[in-house]
């Protein structure tokens, strides 16, 4: 990339952040920001460590897809995912094995925490679940908001491991055809693709 380029990024990058922020700010004075959810990812860890990580975001209320949504709904779907609000700064408690770890949001509303447990992990149970909970935020919210993030801890006899970024959408995306995949990205959904 030119270094041209690269100062417009920049520039651009800086623009949107500035903006992001005075948006924040308006809506934390006018309390005017939609209730918060707490967002997780299906991570990974060993038996002596779990890397844990999510987002906190105001909840613009998106509902499943359907066979039966409609091309507007799709489309009014599509658009809030992507004009997601993030919750910079905000405080969660995540506990494991009865140990309190506290972490904050990024400007994006992002959080990672990289925990020991207490006790190392049995090579029998894979999936391990960590409770979240928001303790504070600048934006005004209803006490008790909580969510479970799953950890995958393969087993000690395991050899090896695929590493992949397939989840459960498996979908022709027509990526060559820019009108294509904005049909599908925009009016579909998982079950109608």
């Amino acid at each position: 990339m030119s270094r041209i380029n690269k100062k417009i990024v920049k520039l651009a990058s800086s623009i949107e952040d500035r903006w992001d922020d005075l948006i924040f700010r308006i809506k934390v004075r006018l309390r005017l920001n939609d209730p918060i959810q707490i967002v997780t990812y299906r991570s990974y860890g060993a038996a002596d460590r779990l890397y844990v990580k999510g987002r906190v975001l105001e909840d613009k209320g998106i509902m499943k897809g359907s066979i039966n949504d409609s091309l507007l709904n799709n489309l009014l779907n599509m658009y809030k995912r992507f004009e997601s609000d993030e919750v910079p700064h905000a405080r969660l408690k995540i506990v494991f094995q009865q140990q309190e770890h506290y972490v904050t949001t990024d400007q994006e509303g992002y959080f990672v925490l990289n925990l020991t447990p207490k006790i190392p992990l049995n090579g029998e149970d894979i999936w391990h679940e960590v409770k979240i909970e928001l303790v504070n935020s600048s934006l005004s919210f209803s006490a008790g908001i909580t969510a479970l993030a799953e950890v995958l801890v393969p087993s000690y006899e395991s050899e090896y491991g695929i590493i992949s970024d397939i989840d459960d959408t498996i979908v022709k995306t027509t990526a060559s055809s820019l009108l294509g995949m904005s049909r599908n990205t925009l009016l579909n959904n998982a079950p109608t693709l």
